[in-house]
């Protein structure tokens, strides 16, 4: 991921990004650079919308899922703030 020209992170197979993106309104914060032969899954936040209005039943699975990962991306952050807080 980057950030005005500035590597930020990288992001493993399969990984999720831009998620909310998809649920707020606020401009996205980095952008995301492929440095290998790489498929992805793009979609509009207006097409999301009009998805999920149309199809409850995925919107409720998709926002489920949502939550299960943001849940465990917050656990894992949580674990590093304790982690680094048990070294200082």
């Amino acid at each position: 991921a980057r950030s005005r020209g500035k590597h930020l992170a990288d992001i493993p197979a399969l990984s999720v990004v831009g998620e909310l993106g998809v649920i707020g309104n606020e401009a996205r914060s980095a952008s995301v650079l492929a440095t290998e032969s790489s498929s992805y899954l793009a979609i509009e936040r207006e097409d999301f919308q009009r998805l999920i209005e149309e199809d409850p039943d995925l919107g409720l699975k998709f926002y489920r899922n949502l939550c299960s990962l943001l849940a465990a991306q917050l656990k894992n952050k949580n674990l590093l703030v304790e982690f680094f807080q048990a070294l200082s």
